[in-house]
């Protein structure tokens, strides 16, 4: 479950309630995501637009969030960290860490363009990190606007058909309009408002 923004002005706190059952949940900055360790979530928490500053993955591991890495930049604090850390906090953040490494299929606001998708995955992996992958559709809500959902699909099917890895693709628009992007995990946000 989605919950960006505040939960979409309804408020973290009876949101986690209302999705109590749901496998996790995505929010969009590390403050959002310790209230909801300290509202007592469980469950798995991603952070959509992962990390800001290098010093931020230590609040990961201490909250085991999974984070989107989606700039080169982020691949590179990455590195830095893991390089400055002791074998248990390493070994912390590989096994409860995942990265989802986001594609910028064409939305154009997030994500790498498919040749250093590629680049990213290969150094994730040789770091030892478990790694998945997403992308986000920019028109999936209106089918008359490019690029199109099948577009964009074609284009994460082909970045990702090689790796290893979960993905995810579906967002609310998706979920309902396109089955085929459902993947291994969706997003639903403002649906379940």
């Amino acid at each position: 479950a989605v919950v960006k923004a505040n939960a979409y002005g309804h408020g973290l706190k009876p949101a986690l309630a209302a999705f109590q059952d749901s496998e996790g949940v995505a929010l969009l900055d590390m403050e959002h995501a310790a209230l909801a360790r300290e509202l007592g979530w469980l469950g798995r928490i991603l952070l959509l637009e992962g990390v800001f500053t290098e010093n931020d993955l230590d609040d990961v591991v201490d909250l085991s969030c999974e984070i989107v890495i989606h700039h080169e930049q982020q691949v590179t604090w990455l590195i830095q960290w893991l390089g400055r850390q002791n074998s248990q906090i390493v070994t912390k953040f590989l096994a409860n860490c995942p990265i989802w490494l986001k594609l910028n299929s064409g939305m154009n606001r997030l994500g790498f363009k498919s040749a250093q998708y590629g680049v990213s995955y290969e150094i994730l992996k040789q770091m030892g990190c478990t790694v998945h992958h997403l992308t986000h559709f920019a028109n999936a809500d209106d089918p008359q606007v490019l690029p199109s959902v099948e577009d964009q699909w074609e284009i994460f099917s082909k970045a990702t058909q090689y790796v290893d890895g979960l993905k995810s693709g579906a967002n609310s628009a998706a979920i309902i309009g396109h089955p085929y992007t459902h993947a291994d995990m969706t997003r639903p946000g403002i649906m379940l408002y």
